[in-house]
């Protein structure tokens, strides 16, 4: 029997799920110049195990989110909670300032054209085979769409590759069309990721404008030239969104 949350506020998923992904695509299409207007303050908290399992490193990155010549730009400015040494100031004023000079010359007609991609969401009708169910997620009925790499697709690219090699799931607010959690799964080894890595992203509506990420977790295990192993979790929150008008424009690009 459906449960009563289900029979309340959502009808169940389409069986042809074709339609209902690329309604999701259209939404994001739609949202992404949206979230290219707000600065914000993007945490990192970056840990390390041993071969044991045995918590060792742990590393705290503070970046603003501002705008650099009408888009977006990670600015350093804090490690471990505390304000940048010297040396590393000046190495990021002068990576921003290179940064800023490379924009003006890429500006045409007083405007910067940002490239943005639309993310693993756009890999789904190629790249792989989705089913939809009903779902609760944070109390709330939600569509789940599982996303199984698809056999037989030929790949040529590295995202392609990755297509072939992630499990993909995204939960979706049944009446917005909107992705509000993803998560992607390594089920092979991709450059150097191993699989049962998994990358997490959560998101919300700010000021009843948009849906953006508010928080990311990166569970991953990585094996480089054969000798270099580690293991860890990259907990990443956002936080203190900004909305401005900006003199740029979006340019759409899908992962090939």
């Amino acid at each position: 029997m459906i449960p009563l949350i289900f029979a309340l506020l959502a009808i169940a998923p389409p069986a042809d799920t074709t339609a209902l992904v690329e309604s999701v695509i259209a939404h994001e299409k739609a949202e992404l110049p949206k979230r290219q207007q707000y600065t914000f303050r993007e945490d990192i908290v970056k840990r390390h195990f041993d071969k044991n399992g045995k918590e060792g490193s742990t590393v705290r990155e503070t970046f603003e989110v501002l705008f650099l010549e009408g888009a977006p730009y990670r600015k350093l400015i804090a490690e471990n909670d505390k304000p940048l040494a010297a040396a590393k100031q000046t190495k990021v004023e002068k990576e921003m300032a290179l940064e800023k000079l490379r924009r003006v010359s890429e500006k045409r007609g007083g405007m910067f054209h940002r490239v943005v991609k639309l993310g693993g969401i756009a890999m789904l009708p190629t790249f792989y085979d989705v089913t939809a169910k009903e779902e609760s997620l944070q109390g709330r009925a939600v569509w789940k769409l599982d996303a199984q790499p698809r056999s037989g697709v030929p790949t040529e690219t590295e995202a392609q590759r990755n297509a072939a090699g992630t499990r993909r799931s995204y939960w979706i607010d049944p009446e917005e069309k909107t992705i509000l959690k993803e998560e992607t799964e390594f089920l092979v080894a991709l450059n150097g990721v191993q699989p049962g890595t998994v990358f997490t992203a959560e998101y919300q509506k700010v000021n009843s404008d948009c849906w953006l990420p508010v928080r990311n977790t990166f569970k991953w295990s990585v094996v480089m030239a054969k000798f270099v192993k580690g293991r860890g979790i990259n907990e990443t929150t956002f936080s203190g969104f900004k909305k401005f008008d900006v003199d740029s424009s979006v340019v759409f690009d899908v992962e090939k």
